[in-house]
């Protein structure tokens, strides 16, 4: 593992801040642990099929073959894991801010709806109808969201137990429309009639592989912006790290928590927009197939920067030792020096202060230099007031 170094700046605001850029373990070994958990999952797994009486040829077929050497269970997973994609996304933005959203498969199903609407009573010219559906989706999974979001913000209300009293609102919902207004009058099996062509995401020309996909690589590129390129990106990681701290800063924490939650609600209702337009083509009560939770374990499975955990570490830019990480909370009373910079790998309690070591003043000035290009490229809050980054240390080299 990479020795971890830290240096942390501090300045006077009323109370004492403190920011620290640290380095990431190496990408070698993260993909090795990465690989490690898989295959120790999957070695789970065969072990069950196995106990089960399952021969091992039979799921040398299903799970090898079948899964990556055919075209046909390649697009099948492919198809499989765009929804995932979406509420995975969705379920991260909120976990980040501290917003457990545990109602992703509720939005889901109003995404749903928002898009059946649309469909139903063909609103709008038909070469509109697929945008207008993906908008109401977004729009519909937000509005579910902004309930428990606004009793988060404003009554500290518990937001597992809102959002997820809604899931079962939703599917109620859906049952009674599938089951009154909107079944199917051909068919006897309660679900939604079935969308027109011009309602449907077509499919991209390779399987059963649809542009739902593309819905996904727009979704991801739009995440990936917010979190780390855009100011919001940015102080919402600081609020969900430490609010205290945002608070004492004077960041909007409500303002930002009730965006965050927003977004993940949105970002579940494009999820039910393409079940609905690109695999049932309609409708259905069965269409979530616990795809909500699935987005939960998955944000949780994609690291610390979703948001998941307290503390955890914020890429700040491109570097290899971009991290920024918000102190706990005591830090507004625990005493530092001015500059801190550890060898986390031969000093993990951080006793031995290296700041003003000659052997280290690379490391020292090259942390600096990013901390510095960092704020500034980002705007932060902390420069707003008369604080001078740069005299900040009286080592402070041009």
């Amino acid at each position: 593992m990479i020795g971890l170094r830290a240096i942390s700046l501090e300045f006077i605001r009323r109370r004492r801040l403190a920011i620290e850029v640290r380095q990431q373990i190496g990408l070698a070994r993260h993909l090795t642990i990465i690989f490690a958990a898989l295959c120790f999952g999957l070695g789970i797994s065969i072990a069950i099929l196995v106990g089960r009486g399952v021969e091992i040829g039979s799921i040398y077929e299903e799970f090898v073959v079948f899964t990556f050497f055919n075209a046909a269970g390649i697009s099948a997973v492919v198809v499989e894991s765009i929804p995932l994609v979406l509420v995975g996304l969705g379920a991260a933005m909120a976990f980040r801010v501290n917003f457990w959203n545990i109602g992703i498969e509720g939005q889901m199903f109003m995404g749903a709806i928002g898009a059946s609407i649309i469909a139903l009573f063909d609103i709008g010219p038909g070469f509109l109808r697929l945008p207008l559906m993906l908008l109401f989706s977004v729009l519909f999974g937000m509005l579910w969201a902004l309930g428990p979001a606004i009793l988060k913000v404003r009554l500290n209300v518990n937001e597992i137990i809102s959002t997820l009293l809604l899931n079962y609102i939703a599917y109620y919902f859906v049952l009674n429309q599938l089951f009154g207004p909107w079944k199917d009058p051909r068919d006897k099996f309660p679900h939604g009639e079935q969308y027109e062509l011009s309602e449907r995401l077509p499919e991209i020309g390779w399987e059963q592989v649809h542009y739902g996909i593309v819905v996904a690589a727009l979704a991801v590129v739009l995440v990936w912006w917010t979190v780390d390129r855009s100011r919001f990106g940015i102080t919402s990681r600081f609020v969900g790290v430490n609010p205290r701290m945002a608070l004492a800063v004077g960041l909007p924490v409500s303002v930002i928590t009730a965006g965050s939650a927003l977004a993940s609600g949105g970002l579940a209702g494009s999820a039910g927009f393409v079940i609905a337009a690109a695999t049932e083509y309609r409708l259905t009560f069965t269409m979530a197939a616990g795809d909500g939770f699935s987005g939960i374990v998955i944000a949780f499975l994609a690291g610390p920067d979703s948001g998941w955990m307290r503390g955890q570490a914020i890429p700040v830019d491109g570097g290899i030792s971009a991290m920024v990480l918000a102190d706990e909370t005591d830090v507004f009373e625990r005493p530092r020096p001015m500059e801190s910079l550890f060898d986390l790998r031969n000093d993990s309690k951080e006793t031995t202060n290296l700041a003003d070591d000659p052997a280290w003043a690379d490391v020292r000035d090259e942390l600096r230099t990013r901390l510095d290009r960092w704020m500034n490229q980002t705007r932060d809050p902390l420069l707003r007031s008369n604080f001078n980054l740069s005299a900040v240390s009286t080592h402070r080299t041009p």
